[in-house]
């Protein structure tokens, strides 16, 4: 029988309020409802002389630089950055910034068709799990071989040489270091237009309530191996493979039937759609897309913006490292 109410009661009795009922439990719950700052406050819980919290404790003052290192980085590469588009703007007007522009695929079939297999390829890629390390190497090396295929199946259907090398942009340009040197400067000036796709993708991330997250991340944290062939996918393989099949046979095709821009606008949205990150992601990656191309009919040859996909890549990954470590 529930007890008469006393107005002149001031203490109703309590069982004593404790931070965890169930260690492990409760610990578990609030880590699965507040992610990151779950794992905090369970730090928080144990002694101070406990390893797991001292582990914390570290591994927070390590992302806390890395955050810093980072920040300040993009900082100053978006200083650099902002005063060579200001410069590059100026050239353009001027008429003393040459666009070199890209070779019009003629006939443009044979691209159409090595763009169908590669995406054919990289869609079978995506549904195989495969743990052994020695087979992924080998069918990641298949998209390496693909490219070269690729480019000598155009010239079995009537391509000329000429035509092939500007339309898949291989030839060397002004020289290896030159245009490799013009591919980082377009990237830092062209980071405003990744600095709008990087808040589209924090609005889109909290509409969704998706991570958009690379499944590679989940390489970057393990063994030495694994994070190596993160690397050679993310900055090596990636940027030639992407760079030649999109930048190069799909953007020529499409540069045939339409201006440049509308080309290099529809060669994004594929590019951004066919990546595993999800819709949150799409704004930026279609960003990143957009200026590899603006880099790519600026130079003509595919080194700079390959260079630019690569230093992409791997500044984004090296910060994903140095958290995930």
């Amino acid at each position: 029988m529930s007890q008469p109410f006393n107005p002149n009661q001031t203490q109703v009795d309590e069982p004593p309020r404790r931070l965890f009922v169930d260690k492990d439990a409760d610990q578990a719950e609030l880590v699965k409802q507040l992610g990151w700052f779950g794992d905090l406050a369970a730090a928080q819980a144990r002694e101070k002389d406990d390893p797991i919290r001292k582990g914390f404790e570290s591994r927070n003052k390590r992302v806390g630089w890395a955050y810093l290192g980072f920040l300040g980085t993009i900082a100053s590469a978006g200083f650099v950055g902002l005063a060579l588009g200001i410069t590059a703007i100026v050239l353009l007007s001027l008429g003393k910034l040459k666009l070199a522009g890209i070779g019009e695929a003629a006939p443009s079939g044979p691209f159409v068709e090595v763009f169908a297999g590669y995406a054919l390829l990289l869609f079978s890629m995506n549904f195989i799990s495969i743990d052994n390390l020695a087979i992924k190497i080998a069918m990641l090396g298949s998209m390496l071989v693909f490219v070269v295929v690729a480019f000598y199946w155009t010239r079995f259907r009537g391509v000329s040489l000429q035509s092939a090398r500007d339309s898949f942009g291989t030839h060397m340009g002004r020289g290896l270091i030159i245009e490799m040197l013009c591919g980082i400067g377009g990237y830092l000036a062209l980071l405003p237009v990744l600095v709008i796709g990087f808040f589209s993708l924090l609005f889109l991330r909290k509409l969704l309530g998706s991570d958009a997250s690379h499944p590679i991340q989940e390489m970057l944290g393990g063994e030495a191996r694994q994070v190596a062939l993160a690397l050679f996918l993310g900055v090596i393989l990636a940027p030639i493979t992407e760079e030649l099949m999109f930048r190069g046979a799909l953007f020529a095709h499409l540069r045939r039937h339409m201006p440049w821009g509308l080309a290099a606008v529809i060669v994004a949205i594929i590019f951004a759609t066919i990546h595993p990150q999800g819709v949150a992601a799409i704004p930026l990656l279609a960003c990143v897309a957009i200026n590899l191309a603006i880099i790519r009919y600026w130079r003509g040859s595919s080194i700079a913006n390959i260079t630019a996909h690569a230093l992409n890549n791997g500044t984004v990954m090296l910060f994903a490292i140095m958290i995930a470590q």
